[in-house]
Parts: structure tokens; C-alpha cells; sequence
């Protein structure tokens, strides 16, 4: 779980300020985007992982902060196209960012009402909690791939993409398998 910690925080700085190196509104977007999917939401897989009432209460807590965290990044950079008067929703990272964010919304919102310990109405149902599971999954890694393309688009640095991917790469068995 801190390993998760660490990578959001030092690597969302580091990104967040690529390329000029210098924070900016437009760099709480990336910094969000990071912290929740790869922070929050790593944290929150792992977490469910160990089993048991309390961790799976506390996946559901880390889960929804991470998506509040990526909907604030959302807010950031459609209000950041605003200011500078860019249109909306124009490239693959924009798209593939969408169609993340609704991947990762609806399993919160299904964990919420089917599967939560306390009042969840189906909590015991295997193929709900499998479709909850592959959702996350999905959106999980839709996250680091719109997080490359963003990246990409501000840079072509091997070592600034590499310290994005590399990192993910060997996160990546804890959080998905």
C-alpha cells in the first residue's frame, strides 16, 4: 500500500509539472488523475485483497476517494479548455478518459447499492461481485493507458515516460491479479 502512496504522490508531482517543470491549474488534473486511479484506488484493490469486514469497508472508502479525486481532475481540465478557449474532448486521451471515468463510475456505483457489507442488497452474489471486480479491473488499466497518451502528449522524454510506465508496470500484478 505505500509503494501506491509513494508513486502517486512523487510521480503525480513529477508529471503534473512536465514539460516546463513548473505547477500550473492544468497540473492538478494529471496530479488527480494519479492520485486517485493509481493512489487511491491501488491502495483500495489491495486493500479488498486481505479480506474480512474492515478491509473491504475501508476498498469502498479508498475507491470512492480516488473517484472523487478523478472527477475533480475532470473538472480541472474541462474547465482548464475553458479558460484557454480549446475544445472539448478531441483527442484519444480525452476519449479514452471518458470512457475510464464511466468505468470506474458505475462498479462504485453498484459496490454502493449490491455489494456493500453492511446494507448491500445482493452482497453474497458471486456473479455480481466477478462484474464488479472485472469493471474495476478495466478501469484500472484504462487509467494507466490514458495516463500514457496524456503523457505523451507532453512530452516525448523516454525517461519522464518511463518513470510514468515503469513503476506501473510492476504495481500492476498487485493491484490486478
Amino acid at each position: 500500500s505505500i509503494a501506491f502512496l509513494v508513486y502517486a504522490l512523487l510521480i503525480g508531482r513529477y508529471i503534473a509539472t512536465q514539460p516546463k517543470g513548473e505547477w500550473s491549474f492544468f497540473s492538478w488534473h494529471p496530479f488527480l488523475m494519479i492520485c486517485g486511479f493509481m493512489g487511491a484506488m491501488g491502495i483500495a484493490a489491495v486493500t479488498k485483497k486481505r479480506g474480512g469486514y474492515t478491509n473491504t469497508k475501508n476498498h469502498g472508502t479508498l475507491s470512492s476517494v480516488g473517484l472523487i479525486m478523478a472527477c475533480i481532475g475532470m473538472y480541472i481540465i474541462y474547465r482548464n479548455k475553458d479558460i484557454h478557449g480549446r475544445p472539448h474532448f478531441t483527442s484519444n486521451h480525452a476519449w479514452m478518459g471518458i470512457a475510464t471515468m464511466v468505468c470506474a463510475f458505475m462498479p462504485a456505483m453498484f459496490g454502493v447499492v449490491f455489494l456493500h457489507p453492511d446494507f448491500g442488497q445482493d452482497k453474497m452474489n458471486k456473479s455480481y461481485r466477478f462484474a464488479h471486480k472485472w469493471c474495476s479491473r478495466t478501469a484500472i488499466i484504462g487509467a494507466y493507458v490514458t495516463g500514457f497518451l496524456g503523457l505523451t502528449k507532453m512530452t516525448q522524454d523516454p525517461l519522464v515516460l518511463a518513470s510514468y510506465a515503469l513503476p506501473l508496470m510492476i504495481l500492476a500484478p498487485f493491484t490486478l491479479i
